[in-house]
């Protein structure tokens, strides 16, 4: 049988919630469509359609359509027992893989590291970089332990997170109260690719992804909370206080450069140029390979 008539239930008209910019329709998604429905679809279709809207000034897509629901109504709407079907990394590999890449990397940090997982579910990933020796607290306002945190951290992880965010500008706002001054903030959302269309999978209603960034909108983002950006890839990012970068400068001598500047080159000259000066101001040693990354950026004007 097929399914009904959709029909969408958004306002037609707003302003971007990162610049204030003017929002255009982008795209009417049904509202059972997960990330996962690029292998098979998850639930069965939805007659509801969500309207997103992308912002002329930064690219931000994003719905309006949850906005009005309490958490406790977003949470009966999303983040029940079918979320696990939406997102199965989430409570699965995901805390797994996350760890076994990050522990190491900052239990070798030269600096002691006491970390909040935002965002962490169930708190497994918290748990498994104590196995690393680093200290890690979680906390969820969906799952898992829902006690706001307390006091300040040197480090902030929040995966898969600012993407299912009503309010990106409150919610770094909030993360950036509990990170010390000379702290960071380790996120992964997916950057929009070029030419982004509406069956780019990361639109995703029953995932809870109402905010999807352009490398712009993430720029934007953090100067207007008085911090600065730095993508390492095209999906986990940094953020930290520019008068204060101890942690985000140790962080990068540890990173591997190369994997950095091979990605921004992907994204044309001016975005690897954009990474370069922030690297410099981080005193990242110069790569040996920049005039191959320089060379490849050029390739990618346009692309």
């Amino acid at each position: 049988m097929n399914p009904p008539a959709a029909v969408s239930v958004s306002p037609r008209a707003g302003t971007c919630k990162i610049c204030a910019g003017r929002t255009r329709p982008f795209a009417d998604i049904q509202a059972n469509r997960t990330c996962e429905d690029e292998k098979r679809p998850v639930f069965e279709p939805s007659p509801r359609l969500i309207a997103y809207r992308r912002c002329t000034a930064c690219g931000l897509i994003a719905t309006t359509d949850f906005d009005r629901l309490t958490d406790a109504e977003l949470a009966a709407e999303i983040y029940n027992a079918d979320y696990v079907r939406a997102d199965p990394d989430f409570a699965g590999r995901r805390p797994f893989y996350k760890a076994a890449q990050y522990g190491p990397l900052l239990h070798r940090l030269p600096i002691s590291i006491r970390g909040l997982d935002y965002g962490g579910g169930n708190g497994m990933f918290a748990r498994l970089m104590g196995e690393h020796g680093v200290h890690f607290d979680s906390y969820d306002p969906y799952l898992g332990d829902t006690t706001a945190p307390t006091g300040q951290y040197d480090i902030i992880t929040a995966f898969e997170v600012i993407e299912h965010s009503r309010t990106p500008m409150q919610t770094l706002a909030d993360i950036l109260a509990h990170l010390k001054p000379d702290g960071v903030l380790l996120f992964a959302t997916s950057i929009q690719p070029r030419g982004v269309t509406p069956d780019w999978a990361y639109i995703a209603p029953r995932n809870g992804h109402v905010s999807l960034h352009s490398a712009a909108s993430l720029r934007k983002m953090a100067k207007a909370a008085g911090t600065r950006l730095l993508s390492l890839s095209d999906h986990v990012h940094i953020i930290f206080r520019p008068q204060h970068p101890a942690t985000a400068a140790a962080l990068m001598h540890a990173w591997p450069l190369d994997d950095v500047l091979y990605n921004a080159s992907m994204r044309g000259p001016a975005h690897l140029l954009r990474v370069i000066l922030v690297l410099r101001a981080l005193g990242a040693e110069r790569s040996p390979g920049l005039p191959r990354h320089m060379l490849r950026s050029l390739l990618h004007i346009g692309a």
